[in-house]
């Protein structure tokens, strides 16, 4: 029986489950089985950008260096921006109503990072393993909960532990199957993510990306 299981092997489910078998400074880290039916591919040197992408802070940053994935993540997969301008649709970009964070004005070397999300994933899973994590390459199929561990089955068997994590995204078949109901709604705002941002970065330039109602813009600076 494993003290935990993960169901979803996401960035989210991937960190939990590497951290949980990392454990503390000085402390034994636990039994965790993760769930994930598709682990990503090798990612060739020469691949074309992936297009999804995940906006890292660097408190974020922190937390996959204290679960070994950091340095796992390819830096061509990897770029960290060092200043923010958000305006309204409104408003001329060089107004002085535009919203200005700035790494310099809080004494860090960058405001953090734009990574793949692919990459992100499989340094994580990496990451997982090496802390003795195993890795179940099959989906969720039912939960039992017991009086003293719960069993999630699978197609290709039934795992059991004292306590099972639901990381398997919104329509959470997991959380579904706890008799778990959540309520949502729709708050009238939508982004446009843009890949190019990665390239542009990387080679100095500033992303300009369209969000609500006006814009956002990532820079690197480069030479200071």
């Amino acid at each position: 029986m494993f003290d935990i299981i993960v169901v979803g092997g996401g960035p989210v489910g991937a960190s939990a489950g590497a951290l949980l078998a990392r454990g503390a400074p000085g402390a034994a880290g636990l039994s965790v089985a993760l769930l994930e039916p598709r682990p990503p591919a090798a990612v060739p040197v020469d691949a074309r950008p992936d297009p999804r992408v995940v906006a890292l802070s660097r408190a974020s940053e922190r937390l996959l260096r204290r679960a070994r994935a950091w340095t796992q993540i390819p830096p061509a997969r990897l770029s960290a921006y060092e200043r923010m301008r958000i305006w309204h649709e409104s408003l001329a970009p060089s107004s002085a109503g535009v919203l200005v964070f700035d790494a310099a004005d809080v004494g860090e070397p960058n405001l953090g990072y734009i990574a793949e999300n692919r990459a992100l994933q499989m340094a994580l899973l990496a990451a997982f393993a090496e802390a003795g994590g195993h890795i179940e390459t099959a989906p969720f199929n039912t939960l039992a909960i017991g009086e003293d561990d719960v069993q999630v089955s699978t197609p290709r068997g039934t795992l059991a532990a004292r306590l099972v994590i639901g990381a398997d995204g919104a329509q959470s078949a997991l959380r579904a199957a706890a008799g778990l109901s959540v309520e949502t709604r729709a708050y009238g705002h939508r982004t446009t993510p843009r890949v190019h941002c990665l390239a542009a970065l990387h080679a100095g330039w500033h992303a300009r990306l369209p969000a609500p109602r006006g814009w956002y813009e990532l820079d690197r600076l480069v030479g200071g």
